[in-house]
């Protein structure tokens, strides 16, 4: 019986390791930002990746879990920090898509040159990360470099620093 449960939570395992590693972004061109991508196919991600950490969940609450504890513990680390950076990466392409909009059809650009010139950063990681993607559409391998949720947290506060100026100067 031992045996046969340990299988069967290997198998859930297993089956998390080839749903995961099957997950893969689409690109499409960034028309505000040159040699950059869109991503897409959050929503499938997203699903799949709640999935794999309610199953990897269950394997960890298992009785029999002892022989995979050092597996499943690995699995949950990597699936939260894919789910952080998934969730970086959404935030920081919807700001971006709505700052490079605004600074492409307003005037408000000369007025806030200071706080523009940190957009070089957030433009640099941006298509740093979107051309890595474009490359390898892989989900989970960008996510679980750790330099990309660095990278993606300082253009994330970067661009909520710019969309703070554009709201005083909006005032």
């Amino acid at each position: 019986v031992q045996a046969t449960n340990e299988q069967t939570l290997n198998d859930m395992i297993q089956k998390v390791k080839v749903d995961i590693e099957g997950l893969q972004f689409n690109t499409s061109e960034f028309k505000g930002l040159k040699s950059s991508y869109l991503l897409e196919g959050f929503e499938e991600i997203l699903s799949i990746l709640e999935n794999s950490m309610t199953t990897i969940s269950s394997v960890r609450s298992s009785h029999y879990v002892s022989q995979l504890r050092k597996e499943s513990d690995e699995w949950i680390r990597s699936l939260r920090q894919f789910m952080k950076c998934l969730e970086s990466l959404i935030q920081c392409q919807n700001k971006l898509l709505f700052v490079v909009n605004i600074l492409t059809n307003s005037d408000i650009s000369r007025t806030l040159s200071d706080e523009l010139k940190e957009m070089n950063f957030v433009e640099k990681v941006w298509r740093n990360i979107s051309s890595k993607i474009n490359d390898d559409p892989s989900a989970f391998n960008v996510c679980t470099i750790n330099q990309t949720l660095i990278d993606l947290e300082g253009a994330n506060d970067i661009l909520d620093k710019v969309l703070k100026s554009f709201e005083k100067y909006l005032e």
